[in-house]
């Protein structure tokens, strides 16, 4: 599910389960002006393709078609694949099934928002109204992390938007359909319409009227999606305090101290990978990191198409470690004539490159910056 392309709430229900846990990471993301668009684990392609697997499902929705009428076709900077295609039919049907004679109204990826919190709105991704009860369903095509559905932050928000439009509905029914990690939207999270209000009452209203600890930093599992979490002081200084204390001091520490460490740390491996993500970024991007460098990642060696039958028919029994080839390792050890083969029709796959430290025995992979590969492909001034 994605918000509202332009502009991005800071107060959105797909990053609610961030907000509502720590009110301090909006301060932040506000202050840095980060963009809380991308305020995801994914990289650019794949944001692409969750952009156009939505896309594309909106236009089934809307003109009744299926998805396979756009395979091989491009959209929003995405090419729709056989994947895509079965992802968003599961999703097209789930939506479908929850439509009903009794239905008033349908929302296709439609914005909805509060009046009273101007910074509280989104776009939900399907819903059916009837008389007196309403089917939500969200498309979630990534497959990094399965998300849960009871109690979800993000469709809780979207219940009681769409209550504030339909106070006459007195039943939710939630479903998540995330087809590349199994969940077809069979699942279904069923809550009376007093319940959604008493969540909004308690843990949702305060937040948006600036009520409590709403400023506090908070770190937790929500820090994954946070734009914010290479900036947050929380999670730096937890970091920080971790990275330098001695490994020997758990022995003697409390119970109580222990479990308080242990609390924290999920926190601290979101930290983690989102440092070595960085590292990552700018190194492919030509910017130097300080005692770090790519270097392309080990592959072992793998036979060209085809060539099973000549090892065959030259070694026989011998080439085989039942039932498969022998590896190119091992085919070597069966003498020179056997080495030399393998050297012709072997080759080392490129596994694409990684991030290591400068001792680290392999070369460098230098990437050029692209202002430098331009600079350097324009013309020379002519001189008079």
């Amino acid at each position: 599910m994605s918000d509202e392309q332009q502009p991005h709430s800071v107060k959105g229900p797909s990053s609610a389960e961030r907000w509502l846990n720590c009110g301090g990471s909006t301060h932040i993301i506000q202050a840095l002006k980060l963009n809380e668009g991308e305020d995801t684990e994914d990289g650019p392609e794949y944001r692409r393709e969750g952009t156009a697997a939505h896309a594309l499902a909106t236009i089934c929705l809307r003109n009744g078609q299926e998805p396979w009428e756009y395979a091989g076709l491009e959209m929003c900077g995405a090419k729709v694949n056989p994947e895509m295609v079965e992802a968003v039919q599961t999703y097209v049907d789930v939506c479908r099934g929850v439509q009903t004679p009794a239905t008033r109204h349908t929302y296709i990826e439609q914005r909805l928002g509060d009046p009273a919190h101007p910074e509280f709105f989104g776009t939900l991704d399907f819903a059916a109204v009837g008389h007196i009860s309403a089917d939500i369903v969200d498309f979630k095509y990534g497959r990094g992390i399965r998300v849960g559905i009871e109690w979800n932050p993000q469709l809780m928000c979207y219940a009681y938007l769409l209550l504030m439009r339909h106070p006459e509905i007195t039943q939710i029914g939630m479903r998540i359909v995330q087809p590349r990690l199994g969940n077809d939207g069979s699942e279904h999270f069923f809550l009376l319409a007093d319940a959604v209000r008493r969540w909004a009452d308690e843990h949702l209203l305060p937040v948006l009227m600036g009520v409590g600890h709403v400023a506090d930093l908070v770190p937790g599992e929500h820090c994954r999606f946070c734009p914010a979490k290479l900036h947050c002081p929380a999670l730096t200084g937890i970091f920080e305090v971790l990275a330098n204390a001695k490994a020997a001091a758990v022995k003697e520490m409390t119970p109580e101290i222990l479990a308080a460490h242990c609390d924290q740390i999920e926190a601290v491996n979101i930290y983690i990978a989102a440092l070595k993500d960085e590292r990552m970024r700018r190194l492919s991007a030509g910017d130097p990191v300080p005692r770090w460098k790519l270097v392309a990642l080990k592959a072992n060696r793998v036979y060209r198409a085809g060539v099973e039958a000549i090892f065959r028919e030259k070694f026989g029994k011998r080439a085989y470690s039942k039932p498969e080839l022998l590896s190119p390792a091992q085919m070597e050890k069966l003498g020179d004539e056997a080495a030399a083969m393998v050297a012709e029709h072997s080759y080392k796959p490129d596994k694409g490159f990684t991030c290591a430290p400068v001792s680290d025995p392999r070369p460098a992979i230098v990437i050029r910056k692209a202002s430098e590969t331009f600079a350097s492909a324009a013309p020379a001034e002519e001189e008079f």
